[in-house]
């Protein structure tokens, strides 16, 4: 077994009815907080006002920004941090989906420190300091793992661009999962961020960063996702398939917080940076099949171990002919939850595709993948990508 380091500082409270403790985890952290969320509709309506009357029993003083949109914007991040900077806000946070979370994180950067958000992606050369305010996260989805990942995710739609911020002082202070407020989450939502909690275990599993420990807990997220989210999307209020998928994201998120993601991860956010429509799940629904028939000869194990997890009759198999078969099994997985999608049926232009093709190699996740590709070969999926 090779060395290998792992670090999670957030701490974990998982489980039904738990948000019920959100006022008393905020006020641990601070006194006037920045409740950061979508704009308000009738289904989280109820959690909201729950959420804010917890905090007010706790002794802290609620201002609430409603403004995130989905891929958040580095507009949208000013617009929080100015709210933020107004209520002289010490912590911040962040209720509801990725989208939720990610702003918060943002905002918790650009509010406390020169520019915006978008001068400390991953790669800038100034970073985000202990200035950051403290992160508090309360996630209403299954699917992007935020909750547990020191990465906040932002568009820049000038640019038609899609980076993130990348730094242990994101990592949000407490994160609470509570399957119960997962349950009014609509079928195509709930298969699109489950399926990206597949996506995060599976490309850690496939990551050269992958450790012992990852693997434990990218193959039980696996194992999960597969089971529960096609009962999900046909049942929404099934509590113990939602638990299933709540656990799974964050079991997987706590796998890309250690170890990161490959190939159709890079092009997931160039879809979403240049088509801010695409959800991020359905960006990396799009482009799978062919990932999957791209990559799985150079990692043959464990595309055999996910194939006979998919289904056990390929146990008798050998792992290269298990392998192989993943593809259709993968085929099959995505039919069955509804993600059978393609970049046409999102209305990209196919001449914008060699563009695309580009801007999905601008993030360095494709140099992890088992097979790494060049730009003809991004091209090459995807064209294939493109109808089905």
């Amino acid at each position: 077994m090779k060395n290998f380091n792992y670090y999670q500082p957030t701490e974990i409270r998982f489980g039904a009815g738990r948000v019920s403790e959100v006022g008393g985890v905020v006020a641990k952290s601070g006194k006037r907080c920045l409740l950061v969320t979508v704009p308000v509709f009738a289904a989280i309506k109820p959690v909201v006002e729950k959420v804010k009357a917890s905090l007010t029993e706790a002794g802290v003083k609620v201002a609430h920004f409603d403004g995130v949109v989905p891929n958040p914007t580095t507009e949208s991040i000013t617009a929080g941090a100015e709210a933020a900077k107004a209520h002289k806000a010490d912590v911040v946070l962040g209720l509801g989906g990725g989208s939720s979370m990610d702003s918060a994180k943002a905002i918790a950067v650009e509010a406390t420190h020169k520019g915006t958000c978008w001068d400390y992606l991953w790669f800038s050369k100034t970073q985000p300091t202990e200035k950051t305010l403290p992160i508090v996260a309360v996630t209403t989805t299954s699917g992007t793992g935020s909750q547990v990942t020191q990465v906040a995710v932002v568009t820049n739609s000038e640019k038609r661009d899609k980076s993130a911020i990348y730094n242990p002082i994101v990592y949000p202070r407490v994160s609470i999962v509570d399957p119960e407020l997962m349950l009014t989450v609509p079928e195509h939502v709930t298969a699109s961020t489950g399926f990206d909690v597949f996506c995060h275990a599976f490309e850690t599993y496939i990551h050269p960063n992958a450790s012992a420990y990852t693997d434990m807990m990218a193959e039980k997220a696996i194992q999960i996702v597969i089971k529960y989210l096609p009962v999900v999307v046909q049942d929404g209020a099934n509590i113990e398939a939602r638990t299933a998928l709540a656990w799974a994201d964050t079991l997987a998120g706590l796998c890309i917080a250690s170890a990161g993601v490959t190939l159709p991860h890079g092009m997931g956010m160039a879809i979403g940076g240049m088509y801010p429509h695409v959800m991020h799940g359905e960006a990396l629904a799009v482009t799978y099949p062919d990932f999957v028939r791209y990559t799985y000869n150079s990692a043959v194990k464990q595309f055999a171990t996910v194939a006979r997890i998919f289904n056990s009759a390929l146990e008798s198999e050998t792992d290269e002919i298990a392998a192989e078969k993943s593809c259709e099994e993968m085929d099959k997985f995505l039919k069955t939850i509804g993600m059978w999608l393609s970049l046409e049926g999102f209305k990209v232009p196919e001449s914008e595709l060699p563009q695309l093709a580009k801007q999905c190699l601008v993030l360095p996740d494709y140099k992890s993948n088992p097979k790494v590709a060049s730009l003809e070969d991004v091209g090459k999926i995807l064209k294939s990508s493109y109808r089905r």
